[in-house]
């Protein structure tokens, strides 16, 4: 057997002891000063290691069974992977939210906004910015100007939506949130000003 193959799933299980023994930890100084930035941190990475465990197991179970069965039921276990991921960093993020605004109590009733506008955010700055590469990989292999306008036009509004994290700890990255929106508006006018009539 290929020890190489087998070094993912053990690295996979290191992995999720040491986020059990990260949560453990959290609770302990949750119990100790009783603040809830340490119970998001036991709840998250208690999912984080218990995903973790899991997948190393579904691995190995694969690997020694058939090399056939381990890419459907490795994709799988990386879904579960990434869906408990996703909760975990939700629940870091709503805890993270809920003591920076805990000052004022009106306040928590916004918490559930910014979850919902940071991961709007960042999953629209993920698709721009795929978008951008996706353009600019046409461009390497046509060298079409336009091509190459469009790309950055997608990067700039990636940008745009990237600056939502900056504002939301200093409010003057508004003007770079716009800026970057604006100038990516007008790359794209001006590649659709350029764009020729094609004669039927």
């Amino acid at each position: 057997m290929n020890i190489f193959l087998m070094l993912y799933p053990t690295f996979e299980f290191a992995s999720g002891v040491l986020a059990i023994v990260v949560a453990l930890r959290a609770l302990r100084n949750y119990n100790l000063s009783g603040e809830k930035i340490f119970l998001g941190y036991e709840i998250a990475f208690l999912l984080i290691g218990t995903s973790s465990l899991l997948r190393s197991i579904i691995l190995v179970e694969t690997i020694l069974s058939s090399v056939r069965t381990a890419i459907p039921v490795n994709a799988f276990s990386e879904m579960l992977q990434s869906i408990l991921s996703l909760v975990s960093y939700l629940v870091l993020l709503y805890y993270q939210l809920k003591t920076s605004y805990e000052s004022i109590e009106e306040s928590l009733e916004l918490v559930p906004f910014f979850m919902i506008s940071t991961g709007i955010n960042f999953i629209n700055a993920l698709i721009l910015l795929y978008l951008s590469l996706s353009v600019l990989i046409r461009y390497i292999n046509s060298r079409k100007r336009s091509q190459m306008i469009v790309s950055l036009g997608y990067f700039l509004l990636s940008l745009s939506h990237m600056s939502y994290f900056i504002r939301m700890r200093f409010g003057v990255a508004l003007v770079l949130e716009n800026s970057f929106r604006f100038l990516g508006l007008i790359l794209f006018i001006v590649m659709l000003s350029e764009t020729k009539k094609v004669e039927k």
